[in-house]
């Protein structure tokens, strides 16, 4: 712990890490639309990694190539030896980025609870974020030793941006976290994309200590092995790609379901029941003001995402469930004609050349139901309103 006190005090995390609250910080006031959903803040929140990881890798090396070696006595003194000195700068690193990175996780907690939002069912970004400055860490402190001069300080944050770069065509993502700009109600994180990502960064973590024990270590092994080992250590950036490549970062949840009121009926993922009850407080209050539009409005409501959209009874409407649109009070007219000009999932939407029709159709409708709810159109909806909204409730799914 001592040897660890000496880089937390003595390294270049600490600027890191205030780099790093300033940007969250700027984040945060500019745009925080996940207030009502714990998982969506965490995931806008790793979108930052593929940034961060960079500048965590230049100063692990700058940390190694500046000041390894004037504290080299202070650290012998403390009992750090070997390869100590490899792990130890880029491990004061990593505890300045995380203690970052908590920080904004705390925040996102205590916000949506303030918010009355939903809590974190996506535990896998935490591990997920950790490894991923882990794994950049300890390459720019490797790179520090194999190359100690400005150099490495300018190639480890290249090396990591090339690397995220370069596997991300693979599939596999180092330094980058999956992230997300919507909300994650209904869906969830694909376990082995999940696996695939922590198995990547283990191995480059795997493969810098190698690499390490051959540059301080007293008993260098010899190069076969160490080569061989190597190999093995990154054989998940190769294969594990080849292994998930078809499947997607985030697939339908497949939790409990919860429906919620009568007249319309709204069901969606348990955990998210309180904000299910006030959409359809919402819906019910629309649907009533639009008694005599003589529109045949949807009585049963389904949150669904993805390719779970497919699998709805006929008489369900699915909706994509949007928190956002909670965060400010009751939903807007327009979100509520949004979810009320589409009564059913018409197969001509997944066919480019046929979705135009019916787009203009949901536009038709939303806007004189948008007019309607604001009191600019009462009454009878028009022959043509009606018209397009019979073509949407009897289309071939």
């Amino acid at each position: 712990m001592t040897g660890l006190a000496l880089w937390l005090r003595r390294g270049t995390g600490r600027w890191v890490c205030l780099l790093m609250v300033v940007a969250f910080g700027l984040l945060l006031r500019r745009s925080s639309p996940w207030v009502l959903d714990a998982d969506w803040g965490n995931r806008f929140g790793a979108g930052a990694v593929v940034v961060f990881a960079p500048l965590v890798a230049a100063a692990a090396a700058y940390d190694i190539v500046a000041r390894a070696e004037p504290s080299l006595a202070l650290a012998a003194r403390s009992g750090v030896r070997g390869r100590s000195l490899l792990v130890l700068p880029a491990l004061g690193v990593w505890c300045w980025a995380m203690l970052a990175t908590v920080a904004y996780w705390l925040f996102v907690a205590v916000t949506v609870v303030r918010h009355d939002g939903v809590a974190v069912s996506d535990w896998w970004v935490f591990p997920e974020t950790a490894i991923a400055y882990a794994a950049a860490a300890l390459l720019g402190s490797t790179l520090g030793f194999l190359a100690p001069s400005v150099v490495a300080v300018v190639g480890a944050p290249a090396l990591v941006f090339a690397a995220s770069t370069v596997t991300a065509v693979w599939d596999v993502r180092l330094f980058q976290v999956a992230s997300s700009f919507g909300s994650q109600i209904g869906v969830e994180r694909t376990p082995a994309r999940a696996v695939l990502g922590l198995a990547g960064h283990g191995g480059l973590i795997l493969a810098c200590l190698i690499v390490g024990s051959r540059r301080l270590g007293p008993h260098r092994p010899a190069r076969a092995p160490m080569l061989f080992a190597t190999a093995v250590s990154l054989a998940p950036l190769v294969l594990g790609g080849a292994w998930t490549i078809r499947d997607s970062e985030y697939r339908p949840a497949a939790g409990p379901v919860v429906c919620v009121g009568e007249a319309p009926q709204v069901c969606g993922p348990a955990r998210a029941g309180n904000l299910l009850a006030r959409t359809q407080h919402d819906l019910a209050a629309a649907v009533t003001r639009l008694h005599g539009s003589d529109l045949p409005l949807p009585d049963s409501f389904t949150a669904v995402r993805g390719d779970a959209v497919r699998g709805l009874e006929p008489n369900t409407t699915p909706f994509s469930f949007d928190p956002q649109a909670l965060a400010a009070g009751p939903l807007p007219p327009r979100a509520i004609a949004d979810l009320l000009a589409r009564p059913r999932v018409c197969a001509a939407l997944f066919d480019a050349e046929t979705a135009t029709p019916v787009l203009d159709d949901i536009d038709l409708v939303a806007a004189w139901i948008t007019r309607a709810l604001t009191g600019q159109a009462t009454g009878p909806a028009p022959a043509a309103v009606r018209a397009a909204y019979g073509r949407l409730v009897s289309c071939p799914r």
